[in-house]
């Protein structure tokens, strides 16, 4: 397991009696191109515990590298104008609305994730911060859509008072204490914010059952009040589904 260092004092070691797995300067290398083809080279199954223990870290750090810049990318994608494979670039002045219905087949999405996907990618240009934070590995993808998502509940022109406020702390909360500290400086700079995840969150109430094994189902509920669970099950048994 890892020993902080203590050991191995921040490298590997070269040379006689060395070790030299991972190549030289690994943990400092920031997500790019260079730390992929150092992950690409490196041999799991010639690791120690502590040889794989920064691997992962690595790996992790070039996953939000890469996320960052797909983001991006698609971002980009909603300006480029249409073309074949060797017509030169082009830009538009509006984002294309289409480009969700793009990625779906492109990418075998589900409109929802198409949806959530393209909206993140439009809203990251005006978070510099917390994009910075995914591109460094300092923020991974869901804790960055735990961010945007409360953050644009706000008024656009309060997004960058309100990134501010939360960094740089939100880098050491994870969970539900960076939702928290999201939520708390959402809530002072639009008290209206909560209204208004509250009223969505009315919205998107609803019930939903799967067939499962042996004849039976899965029910899940969603938007119940959390001050009032429900004190009741369903205690009646149903005939098979056929």
């Amino acid at each position: 397991m890892s020993d902080g260092g203590e050991h191995f004092d921040g490298h590997l070691g070269d040379g006689s009696g060395g070790r030299r797995v991972l190549p030289a300067g690994f943990a400092d290398l920031p997500g790019g191109p260079e730390l992929a083809a150092a992950v690409a080279s490196v041999d799991v199954r010639e690791c120690n515990g502590w040889e794989l223990e920064e691997l992962i870290k690595g790996q992790r750090r070039l996953i939000c590298w890469l996320d960052a810049q797909c983001l991006a990318a698609v971002n980009e994608l909603t300006y480029a104008e249409p073309g074949m494979r060797d017509e030169p670039a082009g830009r538009t002045v509006a984002p294309d609305p289409m480009t969700p219905e793009v990625l779906e087949p492109l990418l075998g999405w589900t409109g929802y994730r198409a949806h959530q996907y393209v909206s993140l990618a439009a809203t990251l240009p005006r978070l510099p911060r917390v994009r910075e934070a995914l591109a460094t590995g300092k923020l991974e993808l869901n804790e960055v859509r735990t961010i945007v998502d409360r953050v644009t509940d706000a008024k656009p022109d309060l997004w960058g008072a309100i990134e501010d406020a939360i960094f740089p702390k939100v880098l050491e909360l994870r969970g539900g204490l960076l939702r928290a500290k999201v939520e708390a400086e959402v809530l002072k700079a639009d008290p209206e914010a909560a209204l208004k995840r509250h009223r969505a969150a009315r919205t998107g109430r609803n019930v939903a059952m799967w067939p499962a094994v042996d004849g039976v189902a899965d029910l899940a509920i969603r938007g119940l009040s959390a001050a009032r669970p429900p004190r009741r099950t369903a205690t009646s048994t149903p005939s098979p589904v056929p």
